[in-house]
């Protein structure tokens, strides 16, 4: 098990044509903390989906603690 608890690399998301995640990197490390902003729309619940294997990206890879997430390519 990776002491990164959450990567995110290259992650794009798309719904038909409407691209809502274009190319988002993240790395969290151990004792990060985080807050996402953005208006309504701008994405913030899509992210989360993605990171935790709901959502699958229409591109890029996601990890939690060094596994791919479910649904990650």
């Amino acid at each position: 098990m990776s002491d990164t608890p959450l990567v995110l690399t290259s992650v794009s998301k798309s719904f038909g044509p409407v691209p809502v995640l274009d190319e988002v990197s993240l790395t969290l490390k151990r004792g990060d903390i985080v807050g996402l902003l953005g208006t309504n729309g701008a994405g913030k619940t899509t992210l989360l989906k993605t990171a935790l294997g709901i959502c699958t990206p229409s591109s890029g890879v996601t990890h939690i603690f060094g596994e791919p997430s479910m649904g990650s390519r």
